[in-house]
């Protein structure tokens, strides 16, 4: 056997072992957002709940026992690509509305249209239950400005186009 033959079948075989691995560090960096299971909640009602298959939610979780959920389990909901966080379950106040709803929880409208299979914003209404993203509490923000004398924070939120509430929590 020639030299050159030998070295391409070589090569050959490191691919043909290596390959398969890329796969499955490709499948594993994707990120996906929790749901943390809740009293009641069985692998149908939470499959049913955000629209998948009870099989994909227990292939991506590899649960055993799909009829042993444990309350406080947090199971990887797969089909929400681009989300991140905890996913919470949140009942419509009264007068809410997906702008509102979009700026109380600083989740983009098109999140929570996606989360919840809205086909109109008037799906929301007093008493829904809405699938919605919680990010990480422990990042801490910092202050956006500190106010000048004589300045209100009315004025400060309109140099930031910023909601005044949300100054008043960020600068406690």
């Amino acid at each position: 056997m020639y030299r050159w033959q030998r070295v391409i079948s070589l090569k050959l075989v490191l691919f043909l072992i290596w390959f398969p691995f890329r796969s499955v560090f490709a499948q594993s960096s994707v990120e996906l957002p929790v749901y943390i299971v809740q009293s009641g909640d069985t692998i149908n009602t939470i499959a049913s709940r955000f629209g998948i298959s009870a099989q994909d939610l227990i292939a991506v979780n590899q649960i055993a026992n799909p009829d042993l959920l444990t309350i406080g389990t947090p199971l990887k909901i797969p089909g929400y690509e681009g989300i991140t966080g905890t996913l919470t379950l949140t009942v419509a106040p009264l007068g809410a509305n997906l702008s509102s709803i979009s700026k109380q929880f600083q989740v983009e409208k098109n999140t929570i249209i996606r989360l919840n299979q809205l086909t109109s914003p008037a799906q929301i209404y007093v008493g829904s239950t809405l699938i919605l993203p919680q990010q990480d509490q422990s990042i801490e923000q910092t202050a956006l400005k500190t106010m000048g004398r004589g300045e209100t924070i009315l004025e400060t939120a309109a140099s930031f186009s910023e909601n005044p509430w949300k100054l008043i929590l960020l600068n406690q």
